[in-house]
């Protein structure tokens, strides 16, 4: 473990951030109610309103003003802040209680708007999935993969599945998607990082409709960037992970470290469960969980869960093909990650996907530590049409 470092200065901070964005800030498109009703309507199941009546909460949510959403947000964010835990347990969150109360202050004060707008910007999502009666507070939908053994060292991979309606009718005007990114060339030999430590990814879990929530404020620990921060090895992220189990997910994590070490953990809003493997792929995407005790908290005939079930199996018997005829490459996790597999596909175009799955996948890319370089296919723009990650050009990225 490294060497814990109060935080500090969040105000100051907030202040820099703040004046930055002083000129253009406008409220974000995802704390507007009608955003909210178009992707409850787009993407009921997954945004977890499917259990209830949903005209009943769109109509709800078409009642919420502006107003009504600030002084939520504020009222949360205080319980929050007064639900900071002892630093016994959670020595790393020193000085944090102050930094999240101070932060949007500063921010409010450098930008020149209502300190309510920070603190509606910082809750939105818990919010809007509050409104639905699902009291989750995370819709990152999501494929990842850690693989300990490439031509280039371990890999981390991630598919980016998401919501459609969050992404059009922009306030700033910008047409999306972008036009489609060209690859360009990069002459400079990779960086050498052998002893990178960490690397992690998370994404959807399952729905776990039968978790009771217990409405409880909950401090808004950093946990996967003291994780990132503080640990240097699978095992260090995996205790910590643990000991912080109620400030994080629901969601899946996908954790390697530079030893080859890699783990798998799946998690509920209060349970969880952790797999762990020493130089084999660990992989997992969105809406189901494979441990034995979890299920009992989902609604398995849920069609997102057979979907899972299907995906998560392609995707790893990929990357086992891939590893059984040479090894396990760039291109065998793109034949992973954005399969057409027409129970399970990895790439979901929006027009194509089965009743009851929802989402469009947006990014798919491939980090390698060791080399402090990314790859990534990014979904596009061209005459017109949208051109989905697997329709479009690899282009690498340095870090």
């Amino acid at each position: 473990m490294k060497e814990i470092a109060p935080a500090s200065k969040g105000y100051e901070e907030g202040v820099e951030a703040g004046r930055r964005v002083a000129s253009s800030w406008k409220p974000s498109r995802l704390t507007l109610p009608e955003k909210w009703r178009a992707a409850a309507t787009e993407a009921a199941n997954i945004c977890g309103a499917g259990r209830g009546d949903l005209s009943e909460i769109l109509d709800n949510l078409e009642r919420w003003s502006r107003e009504d959403l600030l002084d939520y947000a504020t009222d949360l964010h205080r319980r929050k802040v007064d639900a900071f835990p002892d630093l016994k347990t959670f020595p790393e969150l020193e000085g944090m209680d102050q930094y999240v109360d101070e932060y949007p202050r500063g921010y409010a004060e450098g930008a020149g708007i209502d300190i309510r707008e920070v603190h509606l910007e910082r809750h939105y999502e818990e919010m809007f999935l509050l409104a639905l009666g699902g009291g989750r507070r995370s819709v990152r939908n999501c494929s990842e993969c850690y693989i300990p053994n490439t031509p280039n060292g371990p890999m981390l991979g991630l598919g980016r599945d998401d919501i459609m309606a969050w992404y059009t009718d922009d306030p700033f005007g910008v047409s999306w998607p972008n036009p489609v990114e060209e690859p360009h060339q990069i002459t400079d030999p990779p960086a050498s990082n052998p002893d990178f430590g960490i690397c992690l990814a998370t994404g959807g879990g399952a729905l776990f409709e039968f978790e009771e929530d217990r409405g409880e404020a909950i401090f808004p620990a950093p946990v996967l960037s003291l994780v990132q921060d503080n640990c240097t090895t699978t095992e260090e992220a995996v205790d910590m992970l643990i000991r912080y189990n109620d400030y994080w997910g629901p969601c899946n994590c996908v954790i390697g470290d530079s030893q080859g070490n890699g783990a798998l953990v799946e998690k509920s809003k209060y349970q969880y469960a952790v797999r762990t493997s020493k130089g084999e792929p660990v992989t997992s995407t969105y809406g189901g969980v494979e441990d034995e005790e979890l299920p009992r908290l989902c609604d398995t005939d849920n069609p997102l869960f057979k979907y899972y079930q299907r995906r998560v199996r392609v995707m790893r018997q990929t990357l086992a093909d891939g590893e059984a005829n040479g090894g396990i490459d760039g291109e065998v996790f793109w034949k992973a990650m954005l399969n057409h597999d027409e129970k399970g596909a990895g790439c979901q175009h929006r027009e194509t996907m089965p009743t009851g799955v929802e989402l469009f996948t947006h990014v798919a890319y491939y980090v390698l530590p060791a080399e402090k370089r990314v790859f990534r296919r990014t979904i596009g723009r061209d005459n017109g049409r949208v051109l989905y990650p697997c329709e479009v050009p690899v282009v690498e990225v340095r870090t």
